[in-house]
């Protein structure tokens, strides 16, 4: 437990990012006078974010079977996104489902709830339609798209014309996928060069992660943004630094994400070529995380096509690997990915079988003890043989009292002679914490366990138990193992051990269902394994 902590407070004090004094030159440089966009301490882009409602009489609505979005004529930014296939919130009985809201924009609500977070996109630089800090008003044929039975796609075209340049947005969505495509035709009909860069961001306030607002089992998981860097393929990037360490670099290929519990937003753009990666705050406090792209020209009477990928989803990490190398990253196990992945593609493989994500966890944690089982059993043999020699550790206590030298001396000679090692039982236990934590950060970050049931009471193993029957089981099971193992000789140390079940009973009575079903897994197949060592041990004495 003191390594599950230990672990997510480094990752939270010491995330993973790429800074250099490069990325500092870059920004200055661009200043100079360069093809790129000047970057200020205020605007790292011209400032799409400008404007929070929309000026025209209506917004465009798109429906598919995994996206609800509105999309804005104003600059064709996606300003609000529902999930249709994840509900904010189990429904009560007889009520309706009301789906997850993971963009929004609803600048001066109160309270902790997400007010603005939208993803932007824009050809905002010299000639393009939100160039000069305004956002080009695009037409469109219909403001409602639905994708209907038999069809895989739904397109929305957004048209503007200016100055003999016809420019047509296009979003397209598709059937089960949570990626959009977001591209440009620029069709030049005029008698003048065309130039103009693509950008995209996502902009969000500093608000708490709705995820967490919503359960009745918050856990510390990472809120802010990410990006693919130069040097790691998953960078972390948290708004309270943004402000003051902008982070800018050119990556082939790569992501801007932003991150919270089961869901990323993220851009991704053409992957065979480079982009300018970028995060700024503006004077608002508003977060932003983005990319643009090297200058578009279009000479007069020719057609160009720009564009890139949109994922708003669950953090599943099989899709988002297919979009950019490093984005399955956000499922953010941590510092013992290595181990955790392994564990979630067992977790999964077996859920294939048994179709149900309780049975998978408690299938899972009984495959990984009977892996262990030869240093548990070493384990268990040391904690057997100490537990026999107690009356002796007693006698010799009472023997030399106060004096803690020749009762040190004393007891060594016993361990020696009765063939015993006292750090036995504490040695195999190491060993198998790195994989015990990596289990907890699976079963953590698992978009999979997000109102899964088991069975009876339990309706969603992300959530905690509604009537602490599984922490009392577990606080339960932690006092039969204190019974099977050698009580300290110290007599301090003996009654706080005696309260050790308490205190985790305690903390695990918030903790989500499915963390607290594989501890008591755990704590129970331990129970049996002791109890038959134990009894193996004092029949050969």
């Amino acid at each position: 437990m003191v390594g599950v902590l230990t672990l997510q407070q480094w990752n939270e004090d010491y995330p993973s990012r790429a800074r250099t004094a490069a990325v500092a030159q870059s920004v200055s440089s661009n200043q100079a006078g360069s093809d790129l966009p000047v970057l200020t301490s205020d605007n790292a882009i011209p400032a799409i974010n400008s404007g929070t409602t929309s000026p025209s009489a209506e917004l465009i609505s798109v429906k598919t079977d995994t996206i609800d979005a509105l999309i804005d004529p104003a600059g064709g930014d996606i300003i609000s996104l529902t999930l249709p296939k994840y509900p904010a919130a189990l429904p009560e009985q007889g009520e309706p489902s009301v789906p997850f809201q993971l963009l929004v924009n609803s600048p001066g609500c109160q309270g902790e709830l997400t007010c603005v977070f939208t993803a932007q996109s824009a050809l905002a630089k010299t000639d393009g339609p939100d160039a000069s800090n305004k956002r080009g008003v695009y037409q469109v044929k219909d403001i409602n798209f639905t994708l209907e039975d038999g069809q895989d796609v739904v397109q929305v075209d957004l048209f503007k014309s200016n100055d003999g340049v016809d420019i047509t947005k296009t979003f397209t969505f598709y059937r089960d996928r949570y990626d959009v495509s977001v591209n440009y035709t620029i069709v030049n009909n005029s008698d003048q060069v065309w130039r103009d860069q693509l950008y995209a961001q996502l902009k969000r306030d500093n608000s708490e992660d709705p995820s967490q607002l919503n359960s009745k089992a918050p856990m510390n998981t990472y809120l802010g943004a990410a990006v693919r860097s130069s040097d790691e393929p998953y960078t972390k990037l948290p708004f309270d630094e943004i402000s003051e360490q902008p982070f800018a670099q050119e990556v082939q290929g790569g992501y801007a994400a932003m991150l919270q519990h089961y869901f990323v937003s993220a851009w991704i753009p053409d992957q065979q070529k480079k982009h300018q990666y970028y995060t700024r705050q503006d004077r608002d406090g508003y977060n932003f995380v983005g990319f643009y792209d090297e200058p578009l020209v279009v000479q007069p009477g020719e057609t160009v096509q720009t564009g890139a990928t949109l994922y708003v989803g669950p953090k599943d990490q099989e899709g988002l690997k297919k979009l950019s190398d490093g984005l399955e990253l956000t499922v953010d196990y941590g510092m013992l990915w290595f181990l955790a992945q392994p564990l979630f593609a067992i977790l999964t493989w077996i859920h294939s079988l048994v179709g149900n994500w309780g049975w998978s966890i408690i299938l899972l944690t009984v495959l990984v003890k009977a892996v262990f089982y030869p240093l548990n059993a070493t384990s268990f043999r040391s904690m057997a043989k100490m537990r026999k020699l107690s009356p002796k550790l007693q006698e010799l206590k009472e023997k030399y009292g106060d004096d803690r030298q020749k009762m040190s001396q004393a007891m060594m000679e016993l361990y020696k002679k009765e063939k015993v090692n006292p750090m036995g039982g504490c040695l195999p236990i190491l060993v198998q914490m790195p994989v015990f934590i990596a289990l907890y950060w699976t079963l953590l970050e698992s978009v999979q366990l997000r109102h899964a049931p088991w069975l009876g009471w339990i309706h969603d193993l992300s959530q905690m138990d509604p009537y602490f029957i599984l922490p009392l089981i577990m606080g339960a099971s932690m006092f039969v193992q204190q019974m099977l193992n050698p009580t300290p000789p110290d007599p301090v140390q003996a009654k706080v051990m005696k309260f050790m079940p308490v205190i985790f009973t305690f903390f695990f009575l918030f903790f989500p269902a499915g963390l607290v079903l594989y501890w008591v897994t755990n704590n129970v197949l331990s129970i049996i394994q002791q109890y038959i060592i134990t009894k193996q041990i004092e029949k050969e004495g």
